[in-house]
């Protein structure tokens, strides 16, 4: 039996949920790329959850985590079909969010360029007590030379392996979606079948107040969530209270949320001129992350911001962003 290679970051079921009537995806791109596909072909990267050991690459993740979302999209599908969030459901799409959220490229980025740079900064403490040695005279350009002189050059480079990723992602999932459980969550419903999703579908803003980020902790004042279930149906909530009825320019503005977190692809039924032009309106924003390392007392330490960070055209496109109870 062959091992799974491509992994999925948006579950192919729930991609399923935005096809056409041949069960195809109208799929958009930043860099102005139009194609048509099946589920199977998107919102995957190769080895995503793979890692190198003695044995050879280790893929067993993404079977186990593709086992555990099978398990609760069942849950948030019935929300999709029904409009109805009983408690179990809402549970449910917690931990689905959740997941959602965190094996996401992006977020795996993130967790890697962390650890990266938290090494960085704890070999400059030791090299700067002398714990560690300059490499001796051996007639190399690596003569004399300190590790951390080394590695701020780009002499020396750390490669994180992939398994702390997925650790990382293991130990903060019950937490996120405890943080996701904080929100009143309700659904909203497009006649047309106009929702789209892109390939950061879960965005989490403080409307009025800034574009994100993702942050600690996951809500307050005010904050939405929108989380597009299928063509038809989204998920949106509110930190800590619900939000009023819905209407029909709650579906744009989703689909304008969707547009600026994508990293790359946005996915829908069928092409929309709204689609194209918001796609073109948001070319220079995303959600990424930046990790920085900052000086301190004792050398250094580490900060790490989730966001869409500040681009060329973030403050042209900040009145975009509207709280959803407004509309």
């Amino acid at each position: 039996m062959s091992i799974p290679r491509k992994h999925h970051f948006v579950q192919q079921a729930h991609l399923a949920g935005f096809t056409d009537a041949n069960g195809m995806l109208f799929v958009a791109s930043k860099d102005g790329a139009v194609f048509s596909s099946a589920p199977r072909n998107v919102f995957a990267v190769r080895d995503l959850y793979s890692y190198d050991t003695e044995e050879g690459v280790q893929t067993a993740f993404e079977t186990n985590l593709s086992q555990f979302e099978g398990d609760v999209f069942p849950f948030v599908k019935e929300i999709a079909d029904t409009g109805v969030i009983s408690e179990e459901r809402a549970e449910a799409a917690a931990l689905y969010m959740a997941c959602s959220m965190l094996r996401n490229p992006t977020f795996r980025e993130i967790v890697i360029e962390t650890e990266r740079q938290t090494i960085h900064a704890e070999t400059a403490i030791l090299d700067k007590h002398g714990k560690i040695d300059p490499f001796p005279t051996v007639g190399s350009k690596l003569d004399g030379r300190s590790v951390t002189d080394l590695l701020s050059a780009g002499d020396l480079k750390i490669e994180i392996n992939n398994a702390r990723y997925l650790e990382a992602l293991q130990q903060m999932l019950t937490v996120a979606a405890q943080g996701l459980g904080g929100f009143k969550l309700s659904v909203i419903t497009s006649d047309d079948d106009a929702f789209t999703i892109g390939d950061h579908p879960l965005t989490f803003l403080h409307p009025g107040q800034g574009f994100g980020p993702y942050g600690t902790p996951l809500g307050g004042d005010g904050c939405e969530l929108a989380f597009p279930l299928s063509k038809h149906v989204c998920l949106v909530g509110r930190w800590a209270e619900p939000l009023p009825a819905g209407n029909e320019n709650w579906v744009a503005q989703v689909n304008l949320r969707q547009a600026m977190f994508a990293s790359r692809y946005v996915a829908a039924a069928a092409g929309n001129d709204e689609l194209m032009k918001a796609l073109w309106r948001y070319t220079g924003l995303s959600f990424t992350g930046d990790v920085a390392r900052l000086p301190a007392a004792d050398g250094h330490y580490i900060i790490t911001r989730r966001a869409l960070l500040p681009s060329l055209k973030r403050q042209a496109v900040a009145g975009d962003i509207k709280a959803l109870s407004a509309l």
